[in-house]
């Protein structure tokens, strides 16, 4: 499962849960919008997302840095390895290299 927050629209967050299939395919699982970031909502969007897939628990879950969903995962998902997102963590190498050189 991937989540990744994209953009506010109309004041929501869109968070889509994502999967990957038979044939190592991204498909949308399922897709939530919540009115902030907090701790609780995440928790609450996550074990909604657990009841719509038979209480079957993810092994490997893709999350950006975001405090709050860290640590619903680790409430609702406590056996799964947290991933960060590659789109995350080549956007963090960009602002921190960028950093770095400015130092210089």
């Amino acid at each position: 499962m991937r989540l990744s927050l994209i953009p506010r629209i109309y004041d929501m967050i869109c968070a889509p849960c994502v999967g990957m299939n038979h044939h190592n395919k991204n498909i949308m699982l399922a897709c939530g919008f919540i009115p902030n970031e907090r701790i609780e909502l995440f928790i609450w969007l996550f074990q909604t997302f657990l009841s719509l897939v038979g209480a079957k628990h993810s092994i490997t879950v893709m999350l950006d840095q975001a405090l709050s969903v860290v640590a619903a995962n680790r409430i609702v998902f406590p056996q799964a390895k947290h991933r960060m997102c590659i789109w995350h963590i080549i956007e963090n190498f960009i602002i921190h290299i960028r950093m770095l050189r400015s130092q210089h």
